[in-house]
């Protein structure tokens, strides 16, 4: 009896950490600019990186969904793009970097500088970076 209380024990401790340390969230990016522009995510502690976003008129809102087992080992980077028109290029602009993790969502807003910025944020753990 004793052998199987102290298996029961061992398995929710390792349960909790796992689910401690997993990290589900979903990143709502919304534009706050009538200008165009591109974003992408880069998650470098799950090798994560989403294609390039494309934003062209104030108030749209697109989603990703970040899942890995500890996502803030390293710092998250939001890479904002501004679109030449002379050259029909499109050239890196503004970033954000922050060591994220959690279990919850967030919205990071585009301004018409095009720099991203942690909006808001429910359940979710942010340092070394503009986290509000």
């Amino acid at each position: 009896m004793k052998f199987s209380i102290s298996k029961l024990l061992i398995s929710l401790i390792v349960t909790s950490i796992v689910i401690i340390d997993a990290c589900k969230i979903l990143v709502k990016l919304k534009s706050d600019t009538t200008k165009k522009f591109k974003l992408q995510l880069t998650v470098p502690s799950i090798s994560y990186e989403s294609e390039p976003l494309t934003f062209d008129k104030k108030g749209v809102v697109q989603s990703l969904k970040v899942k890995g087992p500890v996502c803030n080992l390293k710092k998250w980077t939001f890479q904002t793009f501004k679109h030449d028109e002379e050259t029909d290029a499109w050239i890196k602009a503004e970033k954000l970097e922050a060591k994220i993790e959690g279990d919850g969502w967030m919205t990071v807003l585009v301004g018409k500088d095009y720099k991203p910025w942690i909006n808001d944020r429910n359940q979710i753990f942010c340092s070394e970076g503009q986290c509000m």
